[in-house]
């Protein structure tokens, strides 16, 4: 993975995991507080519901009470406590005071002490009847109000009534509790409100929407004209709902019923997301703008150390001319300078050593020559020592003599001449003619060359096509062709040789790579040591300058040789140049 890979993933890693955690966090928060504020505006709508049953409860009161200081109610309730006969028409008269302007109840009860119904809005037929409530109110103190049923028409329907006791009798009146009284009770645009009958077994809303009417339906199927136990919350398949109960009685009683409450958690929920989905975009945002951020700050960054990497690979081959060029005066140019520096330091000191080893090469050379024409001058001096005496003791065979050392002479003149030949022409190597050249179709030929002298040994090519490379065809033609010859005089009658031309890709594809490789006998560590010493050879017929003028040809190209070799596992030779 490359350091700009590993910088852009840090960059957006850096942006995701606070805008991660913020978002968690956010939208715990923000569940929590939009609950709380739910909660909070249906508690505000429980306590306005209780304030506005006890000013409803007052109104009924206080209505009756007027109703009460009428002067015909006066009249009429006189009549009937000091009257000992019928009055008529008085099953009647709670309806004309019970509809009369300013009073307008739904139900008026006139009663004796005992319940009998003297007169009622609800039905003539229960004039002279015990009330079929009575129960409910027979206890209760002068100014009572009350909920519960009151029946009409053989059925109980919910009600809130006043109770008072003026003169020994009793007065009953109130209103229904219908839809009608919702309508106090919206101190929020979200929440829904609905009336528990527990009388009728049933639940009102207050529009009579289509949909607050399936709402009310399912409601009373679901409470089934009790309260839930868990009075927070409540499931509806139109969605879930936060649930508040104000029952209608004094002291919490529900057991006549209740306002129900409902906040639709849906706009709880779609907040939430919105929310989420707010914070996802800016995470997005914050993700891409730390990609492009951590990408070009990676691009700088690895821009320049890839040329600093660059620069140790051309030192590493040896090109100590190298030098980064920059215009930076921040850290990158402070290591740059220093890797000028050191190069240029590097150069001088592998100058330096050249000029040691080239010293130590000649007299190594010099004493291989002098130790190869040495031997050759003894069997001369013998021989001419020879033919000295012989002429002096005038030996009958002089002639013979003669011959046999005339021609031991020349032969080992012959072998002076060669090696002073050799020996001249690895000191008199011309410089390379650098120009374009076809590395390939150089190979090609080296190919064509060696084999008419393969034999039995199988060579294997591959060949790549690279651009042309600044060199000397004839010289890495002849560098190519000591290298395949010396592998196949490794490998014998029998074996395989490989020889491949191909980009080195490690090295950002600026440079050809010769491999020439055999499955010969492989040489030991004390024999590789000394390869490229000139003279030095393991063949016995070798002069031991194949392999020193192959070394001579990389260094004069700019690049590199290494040989890898195992005893019993071949030899593989790597050259690298340029291109």
């Amino acid at each position: 993975m490359t350091i700009r890979t590993k910088l852009s993933i840090w960059f957006v890693l850096a942006a995701l995991l606070p805008t991660v955690i913020i978002t968690i966090f956010a939208a715990g928060d923000a569940s929590r507080r939009f609950r709380e504020r739910a909660i909070e505006e249906l508690s505000e709508a429980e306590a306005i519901g209780r304030s506005e049953l006890d000013e409803l409860r007052r109104d009924v009161a206080n209505t009756l009470k007027r109703a009460l200081d009428d002067q015909r109610v006066q009249d009429f309730l006189r009549n009937v406590t000091e009257s000992s006969e019928p009055i008529d028409d008085a099953w009647s008269f709670a309806g004309e005071i019970g509809q009369a302007p300013g009073l307008e109840f739904d139900y008026l009860d006139f009663l004796s002490e005992d319940g009998i119904v003297i007169s009622s809005m609800e039905w003539k037929e229960y004039a002279s009847y015990k009330h079929p409530h009575w129960e409910r109110i027979e206890d209760l103190h002068d100014g009572s109000v009350v909920v519960g049923p009151v029946r009409v028409v053989e059925r109980d329907f919910l009600s809130l009534r006043a109770v008072f006791r003026p003169n020994g009798l009793v007065v009953v009146g109130g209103i229904a509790l219908d839809m009608r009284i919702l309508s106090g009770f919206h101190i929020s645009s979200r929440a829904q409100v609905f009336l528990l009958d527990r009388v009728s077994g049933r639940v009102l809303s207050e529009h009579l929407t289509d949909y607050e009417s399936r709402m009310a339906a399912e409601l009373e199927d679901k409470l089934g004209g009790q309260l839930p136990e868990d009075s927070t919350q409540i499931s509806l398949a139109s969605g879930d709902y936060f649930f508040r109960a104000v029952p209608l009685g004094r002291n919490n009683d529900s057991s006549s019923g209740a306002i129900l409450l409902l906040y639709p958690r849906k706009e709880l929920d779609e907040a939430i997301t919105g929310l989420l989905t707010t914070f996802l975009l800016a995470a997005a945002v914050g993700i891409g703008l730390a990609l492009i951020l951590g990408f070009v700050i990676a691009r700088r960054v690895a821009s320049p150390l890839r040329q600093l990497i660059y620069g140790f690979d051309l030192v590493a081959l040896g090109d100590f001319s190298t030098r980064i060029k920059s215009k930076r005066s921040d850290e990158f140019g402070g290591i740059f300078n220093s890797f000028n520096r050191m190069a240029e330091d590097l150069g001088e000191l592998r100058r330096q050593l050249v000029r040691t080893e080239r010293i130590a090469a000649w007299q190594e050379v010099a004493r291989k020559v002098a130790h190869e024409i040495k031997n050759p001058l003894s069997p001369i001096q013998v021989s001419i020592e020879t033919l000295q005496k012989v002429r002096e003791r005038r030996h009958p065979d002089f002639d013979a003599i003669f011959r046999e050392s005339t021609e031991t002479i020349l032969e080992e003149v012959e072998n002076i001449r060669r090696i002073v030949q050799e020996f001249s022409e690895f000191a008199r190597m011309p410089e390379p003619q650098m120009r374009p050249t076809n590395l390939r179709e150089v190979c090609e030929k080296v190919v064509r060359l060696c084999s008419p002298k393969l034999g039995q040994v199988q060579l294997e090519v591959s060949l790549e096509e690279l651009e042309r490379a600044n060199a000397d065809p004839e010289q890495v033609h002849r560098m190519l062709v000591n290298l395949v010859l010396n592998a196949l005089e490794a490998v014998g009658a029998e074996g395989m040789i490989s020889l491949r031309l191909e980009r080195a890709q490690e090295l950002d594809g600026r440079w050809a790579r010769f491999v020439v490789a055999d499955d010969g006998p492989g040489m030991s560590a004390a024999v590789q040591e000394q390869l490229f010493t000139p003279y030095f050879t393991t063949k016995p017929k070798g002069s031991g300058l194949g392999l020193a003028i192959v070394q001579r040809i990389v260094e004069q190209h700019k690049g590199r040789i290494n040989i890898e070799s195992e005893e019993g596992r071949g030899t593989s030779v790597e050259v690298l140049i340029p291109v």
